[in-house]
């Protein structure tokens, strides 16, 4: 696969986001945790095992993207009505709800896992479908921190979708990328005033922590499988640097042996670890 890099690491994801969030824990379920454990065991080979089991997004423009997600990407639509839309993305379901019309032009950062092994088939498999953003003539991206490629995408919403390889997973595949290679959801992006409290309020009262080294204004907290991307307010979306992100009402759930529920005050956020339904 390619290893083109722009020399980009993970660091500068935090030139992606905006908007300040009080952090104040309105409702949780502590779990025990013992010293630097987490409650997901990291870079688990189970398939699904610590995906986004389940994401909740508000939605514009449900005809382009039902269109989007079920003829472009091919993943099957398992719930349509006039005002929703619910995709199967393998181990994770994703709904684009078109509720909330004070959230006038709502937009938000996710990701795909894919197979380690196919980040440069994916990018050909989707460069015939859909125009991959380049940035700087390059279209790969590496992560030297968490060993990982990614490419990026605009859906017709507008929101920055991503497909990344991790390479310390042990996840390849044979032949060429297909649909059947989005495995599930591995991030969802959490705009905070604070990251360093936000993250050890997330350890605190669900037991995940960064899975690589967090900074003050970015960590992706659970595992490379499923993982909530804690950047500071007032920054640019990675990786074209030019769209300010906005807080909007984000339902995710990442699979856990126990439950926990994670609400901030005065914020439109709902995050949880727990078993999946």
């Amino acid at each position: 696969m390619s290893r083109n890099s722009l020399g980009i690491t993970r660091r500068r994801f935090l030139e992606s986001a905006s908007l300040a969030l009080p952090l104040a824990i309105l409702h949780a379920h502590p779990i025990a945790i013992a010293g630097e454990q987490s409650l997901l065991s990291p870079d688990s080979d189970q398939a699904g095992q610590h995906s986004i089991a389940k994401l909740r997004l508000l939605g514009r423009k449900l005809e382009e993207q039902r269109q989007f997600y079920s003829e472009v990407l091919g993943l099957p639509t398992t719930e349509d009505s006039a005002h929703e839309v619910t995709v199967q993305a393998g181990h994770s379901k994703i709904t684009f709800a078109d509720e909330k019309p004070e959230y006038q032009n709502p937009f938000y950062h996710f990701c795909f896992l894919i197979p380690e092994n196919k980040l440069e088939s994916a990018r050909v498999w989707l460069s015939k479908r859909w125009p991959v953003i380049t940035v700087n003539g390059q279209q790969v991206m590496h992560f030297r921190s968490s060993n990982a490629h990614s490419i990026y995408f605009l859906d017709p919403a507008g929101n920055i979708g991503e497909f990344i390889a991790h390479h310390d997973l042990k996840n390849a595949r044979p032949g060429e990328f297909t649909s059947d290679d989005i495995l599930h959801v591995n991030e969802i992006g959490v705009v905070v005033d604070d990251v360093p409290k936000t993250v050890l309020a997330m350890k605190e009262r669900m037991g995940i922590s960064p899975f690589i080294p967090a900074s003050n204004v970015f960590a992706p907290v659970g595992t490379r499988q499923g993982s909530f991307i804690v950047v500071k307010k007032d920054r640019l979306w990675f990786p074209e640097q030019k769209s300010p992100a906005i807080v909007c009402p984000t339902v995710a759930t990442i699979r856990a042996p126990k439950h926990a529920d994670f609400l901030i005050q005065g914020c439109p956020y709902d995050l949880s670890v727990g078993p999946a339904a």
